[in-house]
């Protein structure tokens, strides 16, 4: 029988939690975002018009978004590609996501909120502190600053805050706040669809890595790759809505090889050592991650992750395929 001291102490102990979440949202979101404007969303004005040409029609025949599966004699690994941020109105729950999400003993995604403390969030927050001696006014040119500058007051947002942060946060934050502006959210993306189903049917969720390890590698990029970043999302400029919608109808139609074509390879042209660490380093160190949870785990277990990372030669998917994995793309 439980007593009051212990229902006391689990009610305690469930505020914590939720007031942690409510600190790490805002961190936790721009990561996320972080990782959809350099895996999903730096996107030429070539590949721009390619998107408007090729992708209604496949839109309309869209079943949702890719799936893949893995299995051996007692666990079976369902891989889903997300999009961190959508708009309303649309309807990409396919109904075999929702049958794995309901057989799925476990929900594992790229950094889960569930699996944070406070002391990473904290260290987060720290690596995006730039030098006093590589404040923006500092390190960008006058050009570049200036259009900083510009973009931010479109946003309404005030541009001296930026000044004492790296590049690479500055470019996160711009880019996170710039398809907000047109209408994309956080709270509207598949990860949050995701947690908020997994946490009602009490799916427990754990995370491939941890954010720090992330900030932390941003921040050791040098401080001219940091600037290209930078230069690269002030390039994009802010009116993305039709750009970013066709992204979306890709990714609805399951059109992966596309997908890729339109996104990473564009990267991997024009950001390459970015591209090395945000998709291909992060991609095999996660390797030995899903092989334990095929070699440990059993039952159904669903891996979300950006759907960057699934996709092309050097995804999670062929990385897997090349350790004599058989897996079936559904």
């Amino acid at each position: 029988m439980v007593t009051d001291a212990e229902r006391q102490d689990q009610a305690t102990r469930k505020c914590r939690r939720r007031a942690l979440r409510s600190i790490f949202q805002t961190r936790y979101s721009i990561l996320k975002t972080a990782l959809l404007i350099v895996l999903f969303g730096i996107v030429s004005a070539c590949a721009q018009t390619h998107l408007q040409t090729d992708t209604k029609s496949e839109a309309k025949t869209a079943q949702g978004p890719a799936l893949w599966r893995a299995s051996d004699e007692d666990t079976t690994i369902i891989f889903f590609g997300t999009v961190h941020l959508l708009p309303t109105g649309i309807d990409w729950q396919r109904e075999d996501l929702r049958t794995a999400l309901a057989e799925a003993s476990q929900l594992y995604l790229e950094t889960s909120p569930q699996t944070m403390t406070l002391d990473e969030i904290t260290n987060f927050e720290k690596a995006s502190i730039a030098a006093p001696d590589a404040q923006l006014p500092d390190i960008l040119s006058t050009e570049d600053y200036e259009k900083l500058t510009a973009v931010l007051e479109k946003l309404q947002m005030n541009p001296s805050i930026m000044d004492g942060r790296q590049p690479w946060f500055v470019s996160i934050i711009l880019g996170r706040m710039v398809l907000e502006n047109n209408g994309f959210r956080a709270d509207l993306g598949a990860e949050a669809w995701l947690t908020t189903q997994a946490e009602a049917k009490n799916i427990p969720i754990r995370s491939l890595e941890k954010m720090t390890d992330v900030s932390s590698a941003l921040s050791a990029f040098p401080q001219s790759l940091q600037i290209e970043l930078l230069q690269s999302t002030l390039s994009e400029g802010t009116d993305l809505k039709d750009q970013y919608s066709n992204l979306i109808s890709v990714w609805m139609a399951a059109e992966t090889e596309k997908l890729h074509r339109l996104t990473m390879h564009e990267m991997q042209t024009k950001l390459p050592k970015v591209y090395d660490f945000m998709l291909e380093q992060r991609n095999r160190n996660w390797i030995p991650e899903i092989e334990r949870i095929m070699r440990e785990e059993t039952g159904t277990v669903l891996i979300a992750v950006g759907s960057g990372h699934l996709i092309g030669p050097v995804s999670v998917i062929e990385m897997l395929r090349e350790k004599d994995w058989k897996i079936e793309k559904y």
